[in-house]
């Protein structure tokens, strides 16, 4: 056994993204306005932006917020069936495995009775 296949599933968390690093991974292809590090100082470069231009500004942030929902629920469909082909292959190759070593136990049962 490896040993990562020894270790319990808590001291291997860390190798799952963060939620963080999932929003900046998505939403850097969307709004780069819109990452992380920029939230807390989004307003500092737009003062004293005209009106119009605000509303704007707006409405493409929430266009974004939109776009990133539906990528998210695509990327956790895709993390979801790949987590689940993965499981099944898995399975699979552990069940051809113990086929092959019955099928061997039975081969030599069968041939130490034939003597």
């Amino acid at each position: 056994m490896s040993q990562s296949q020894k270790q319990p599933a808590s001291t291997q968390v860390s190798a799952i993204p963060s939620g963080k690093q999932i929003y900046d991974m998505l939403m850097e292809r969307i709004e780069p306005d819109l990452l992380s590090a920029n939230l807390d100082r989004l307003a500092d470069p737009f003062r004293g932006e005209p009106y119009e231009k605000r509303e704007e500004r707006c409405r493409r942030y929430e266009r974004a917020f939109s776009t990133y929902t539906i990528a998210f629920k695509e990327w956790a469909t895709n993390l979801k069936h790949a987590v689940r082909q993965l499981h099944l292959s898995a399975f699979r190759s552990q069940e051809q495995k113990a086929a092959k070593e019955e099928e061997t136990a039975l081969i030599a049962i069968e041939e130490s009775m034939s003597l």
